[in-house]
């Protein structure tokens, strides 16, 4: 069989037609790792900013369900009645039910119960006479 110039640049055009085809493969291949790796990236940050979300919505609703008493409270010597910030003053108990979750249960104590019942007798925590 004759070889001719032709059939040479016909295997020219082949051997870089292929050369052409490997790159652009290894390209194709190194490109779609990188959009995998991203859109796995992706994913994660997604999954990220909604534990997040979820996290901020817990602490806001937290922090709504707690309400403490802070600072300095002005309250009178004689009566106890507290002042508040628009100068009134409050009961005590009206002033801290307001402005937090603490409810009152009144009692007397042992220094006062004698004055205020004294035909009954003084019982201790357990109900015991004391």
């Amino acid at each position: 069989m004759v070889a001719t110039a032709s059939d040479g640049l016909h295997g020219m055009l082949a051997l870089l037609t292929s050369v052409f085809a490997g790159i652009m493969l290894a390209h194709h291949r190194r490109a779609h790792g990188g959009l995998v790796a991203q859109l796995r990236t992706i994913e994660r940050l997604t999954a990220s900013e909604k534990a997040k979300a979820a996290l901020v919505t817990d602490l806001r609703q937290s922090l709504l369900a707690v309400r403490t008493l802070a600072g300095l409270l002005p309250i009178c010597a004689r009566s106890k009645k507290i002042r508040d910030d628009q100068g009134y003053w409050q009961w005590v108990e009206t002033y801290i039910s307001t402005h937090s979750d603490a409810q009152f249960s009144h009692g007397v104590c042992s220094d006062y119960f004698p004055e205020l019942f004294p035909d009954l007798p003084l019982e201790d925590e357990t109900g015991r006479p004391a």
